[in-house]
């Protein structure tokens, strides 16, 4: 009988899938990672680049481009607009201001909100969807919506100056 409760596992992190080979003492199959464990719970972008799908310039300019959007949507609290004008500090309202800027001069490279290139980052990137499923619900093929999310990660790479 199994005991229930924390067994010192981490329980998100998972052996990689896809990889069999077999074991030579036993004649098994086994699967084995390529990387060692990865964490199932991660976003997408994250375990496209641990599947060396997409670059790290690629991961990267996505990555700040999430950051961007969800620092635009911050919600102004009452008790932080009364707060003083004091030294270099950024308030809430200033980070937001400057993330809704950053944010809409990206959407801007990609083209617009009504793209195909924002619509899968949208789902991938900000929405956190696999890009098995984002395609899906584009209605794309996957050798179109991988090429489609690797030219709008190039696209953002190239707004953020990391290619």
């Amino acid at each position: 009988m199994r005991r229930v409760g924390y067994d010192g596992s981490v329980p998100e992190f998972m052996p990689a899938r896809g990889s069999e080979a077999v074991d030579p003492r036993s004649g098994r199959v086994v699967r084995e990672a390529i990387d060692g464990p990865q964490n199932v719970n991660s976003d997408p972008l994250s375990w496209l680049l641990a599947h060396r799908r997409i670059e790290q310039y690629q991961h990267d300019a996505g990555a700040r481009f999430m950051g961007d959007w969800e620092k635009s949507q911050l919600v102004n609290y009452g008790s932080m607009n009364g707060a003083g004008s004091g030294g270099g500090t950024m308030r809430p309202a200033d980070v937001k201001t400057d993330a809704m800027a950053r944010f809409g001069a990206a959407v801007r490279v990609l083209g617009g909100e009504k793209t195909i290139g924002y619509r899968v980052l949208e789902l991938v990137v900000m929405k956190r969807t696999s890009l098995g499923k984002a395609e899906a619900l584009l209605r794309l093929s996957q050798k179109v919506g991988m090429g489609v999310l690797l030219a709008a990660l190039d696209l953002l790479a190239v707004h953020y100056g990391l290619a």
